[in-house]
């Protein structure tokens, strides 16, 4: 079992670790996580002392629950300085990046199983993540993410643990 493999499962297992349930969102300073990501995008927002995370699909426009989400954290004196996105269905990634970028939070990392060329991880993980890709247009995937560490972890079901920071 790989380092990262170990730390995930940890991190996934223990009792401070608030779930997100599909559909839905969280704010937290503790670790959050989510599971069963296919066609469903997840983007991490990352403050000073929390971070958030959301599990929807188009059902719900991004424009509705990622507003709702950074305006909460807002509230909370915690503004995103950045985001991770981890993404299925490239018609709703491309809709999160826009809003991000409207909402002046740059996207520091990502993944999204409908790239076909490098973005924004490394050349080496890019390459890894293409030989590994499902046979299938959607890999599922787990979303865990480690606000004090600013980790955001991601297990493409069956087939690996990728670190997106």
């Amino acid at each position: 079992m790989s380092e990262l493999q170990t730390r995930f499962l940890e991190l996934r297992r223990h009792p401070e670790t608030m779930i997100v349930h599909y559909p839905g969102d969280s704010v937290s300073s503790g670790p959050i996580y989510s599971r069963g990501y296919i066609c469903c995008n997840a983007v991490v927002l990352l403050g000073r002392n929390t971070a958030g995370l959301t599990h929807y699909d188009l059902r719900i426009e991004s424009e509705i629950y990622l507003n709702e989400i950074v305006n909460r954290m807002e509230r909370q004196g915690q503004f995103p300085n950045c985001a991770v996105v981890v993404g299925g269905d490239e018609t709703h990634f491309e809709r999160n990046l826009r809003i991000l970028e409207n909402r002046r939070i740059s996207v520091v990392n990502g993944y999204s199983d409908c790239w076909n060329e490098v973005p924004l991880v490394t050349k080496d993980v890019f390459e890894s993540l293409r030989r590994k890709r499902n046979k299938n247009r959607f890999t599922p995937k787990d979303v865990l993410v480690v606000p004090e560490t600013k980790e955001v972890l991601v297990h493409r079901i069956g087939l690996d643990y990728i670190k997106l920071n």
